[in-house]
């Protein structure tokens, strides 16, 4: 999972495993790896945005920083809407979503039910 996150201080972190820095000055885009999410647990980090799709990455970020002028706040809206639209469905897999949800007869699959044994008497019949 991807997301924007930011140090709760005056610090930067690299991530040992993945090498990814999370710098002092400004949040990132970032893998979450098993060490961000630790320093998330324990105050170090703290979330901006999460579950970014896969097409996320600090680069781009950086420019909708630029492109804000340096407004955070402004900079992760923008980002947020282009990555929305970069990520939306076409009208075409639309249509196709619609086709197979008709498809589909009350919207949702039978549910498969477990049978349980009968309970034997306390004398063993």
């Amino acid at each position: 999972m991807k997301a924007i996150i930011k140090t709760t201080g005056r610090f930067q972190l690299i991530c040992p495993a993945s090498d990814q820095t999370v710098p002092h000055n400004r949040p990132a885009v970032v893998e979450v790896t098993p060490f961000f999410f630790a320093r998330i647990g324990i105050g170090q980090l703290l979330v901006v945005e999460g579950n970014l799709p896969a097409i996320a990455n600090d680069k781009e970020f950086v420019g909708a920083i630029k492109e804000a002028g340096g407004d955070i706040d402004k900079a992760v809206a923008d980002y947020m809407l282009t990555l929305e639209a970069l990520t939306a469905p076409t009208e075409e897999q639309q249509e196709r979503q619609r086709q197979e949800a008709e498809a589909e007869p009350d919207g949702e699959p039978p549910v498969a039910t477990e049978t349980q044994p009968r309970a034997r008497k306390a004398n063993g019949r």
